[in-house]
């Protein structure tokens, strides 16, 4: 890469990458899926360790798991309708 070039210059055109978020448990989630949406010849511009094809699809795997889980505490953390009935059916 380039001494002038940035990562946050040359990702701007892309996706912008999920910041962790301490208090939900699913950011790392999504933080995982902001990175698999960039593009292979992006990362080849900012010359990133490359992921293997088994690493990602291990975290594609891994995204597909938990996506479930992701929407169903997005429900039972609502704070503009009653939650509390979504659990049993949710479980």
């Amino acid at each position: 890469m380039p001494e002038n070039t940035r990562a946050p210059d040359v990702l701007e055109e892309e996706i912008k990458l999920q910041a962790a978020n301490a208090m939900r448990w699913s950011s790392q989630v999504f933080i995982i899926l902001s990175l698999l949406r960039v593009s292979k010849e992006t990362l080849d511009i900012l010359d990133t360790t490359q992921l293997t094809t088994h690493e990602h699809n291990c975290l594609q795997d891994l995204c597909d798991i938990f996506k479930p889980f992701q929407v169903v505490a997005d429900l039972v953390q609502g704070e503009q309708s009653v939650t509390a009935s979504l659990v049993i059916p949710c479980v």
